[in-house]
């Protein structure tokens, strides 16, 4: 799977991991899992996209889509910078 991800409740943090060839589906995907938690939609997010090798073609449609998602689906729409 393109976008791996793991939910660390006692964090409240939703870890993902992309990497390879991207596709719209593959954000869609990722949306409808790692978010489907109730108790996760105000988890913060980090996202690992250093593997990313393209992001294949997203159309406008698709893009509409994704910015259409509710807020705490979006991906990267939770992300916030954490302090080390």
């Amino acid at each position: 799977m393109p976008i791996e991800y793991h939910i660390d409740h006692g964090r409240r943090l939703v870890i993902a991991s992309a990497s390879g060839k991207l596709t719209a589906e593959d954000f869609f995907n990722y949306n409808r899992n790692a978010w489907a938690l109730p108790d996760v939609r105000r988890f913060n997010e980090l996202v690992d996209a250093s593997k990313v090798e393209e992001i294949l073609s997203l159309s406008p449609r698709s893009w509409l889509s994704l910015l259409q998602t509710p807020f705490y689906m979006a991906w990267g729409g939770c992300t916030r910078h954490l302090e080390t």
